[in-house]
């Protein structure tokens, strides 16, 4: 399978919300099932309409991962300029594909663009082992809510 990086456009803001929305709902979402609410809650900002102000805001990079032919959309990712991880989600047909790797490494490249020496995120307790394997590594205490971890502060040098 052939996976294709490139920057997002306005048009592609209903496609990249469902990759989120599909990926948070069914990846992520059973993780986090015993926590009332909170998946409702980090869906409630996953909109077609906040997507394409994502895309188009000069402070962030935003990518979609695509495949196929006629190209379809299968993984979206957000980086700020601060080197702020702020997504990087892929349908669940397309994990331990590539798409995520591809994701990351094409925001790496941006992140050397800009002239950052790190790259940080809060990951989720699905993602954590994903990102280790990219070289990044745990850089504070988790957040915990109700007993469960829910964002793992991670960074990853550029050095």
């Amino acid at each position: 399978m052939t996976v294709t990086v490139r920057p997002a456009s306005p048009a592609d803001a209903a496609s990249a919300c469902t990759v989120l929305r599909r990926s948070i709902a069914e990846v992520c979402g059973p993780d986090y099932a015993s926590l009332d609410g909170f998946v409702e809650d980090w869906l409630a900002n996953k909109t077609p309409e906040n997507v394409a102000t994502w895309i188009a805001n000069p402070a962030l990079y935003f990518a979609v991962a695509c495949t196929g032919d006629p190209e379809e959309i299968v993984g979206a990712t957000c980086v700020a300029r601060s080197g702020e991880i702020l997504l990087c989600y892929v349908i669940p047909e397309y994990l331990g594909q590539g798409c995520g790797r591809a994701l990351l490494a094409d925001l790496t490249q941006t992140a050397r663009t800009w002239g950052l020496d790190k790259l940080a995120t809060s990951s989720t307790t699905t993602a954590r082992a994903f990102y280790v394997r990219q070289g990044f590594t745990p850089s504070g205490s988790p957040v915990i809510q109700d007993g469960q971890p829910i964002e793992i502060p991670m960074t990853k040098s550029l050095a």
